[in-house]
């Protein structure tokens, strides 16, 4: 998963929160592309864990299938916060993490306790990772930063030029 974080993240956390608090009118278009690009990456992360997991037993795989999921959930939440933090709105994000991580290890206390074991942990942390990720973006909603789609292409070329070296 860590690999798969690292190629799917594409490092443009810093890049989309340098361009956003720059040019803040640009915040959609960047938004857009990033989720875009970290699609595509996120995509060839996934095949990559599956792919690495296919000389293994039955439930690896399936477990590399599921934490690969991760990789898209978390994805959107990361890049909302991403622009959060472009306009220097760090307590409510800030919140947001804290109560994911206390919902994680709740939620996969709960599961372990239930006997639902590594499956209701991989479980609770799909579970709060969509919860994290729908807060970011009602909070990023709130600010008035709204998505373009389709994605602008030259924004999207810019993202992956100053992306890319630093991956």
């Amino acid at each position: 998963f860590s690999i798969g974080i690292t190629i799917a993240s594409f490092s443009l956390s810093l890049i989309v929160i340098r361009e956003a608090a720059r040019y803040p009118d640009r915040a959609g278009r960047l938004w857009s592309a990033a989720l875009v690009i970290q699609t595509i990456t996120g995509l060839i992360a996934y095949v990559g864990m599956v792919g690495a997991a296919l000389g293994y037993d039955e439930t690896l795989r399936a477990f590399a299938a599921i934490a690969g999921l991760s990789l898209f959930i978390d994805s959107v939440g990361t890049h909302a916060s991403d622009q959060l933090l472009a306009q220097e709105r760090m307590v409510a994000p800030s919140l947001v993490e804290i109560v994911h991580i206390g919902a994680r290890l709740s939620l996969a206390a709960l599961a372990v306790a239930g006997g639902a074991g590594l499956v209701g942990v991989y479980a609770a942390t799909l579970i709060a990772g969509v919860g994290r990720s729908v807060a970011m973006t009602v909070l990023l909603w709130r600010t008035g930063v709204r998505p373009h789609f389709p994605a602008d292409r030259a924004t999207t070329l810019a993202l992956l030029r100053d992306s890319a070296p630093l991956t």
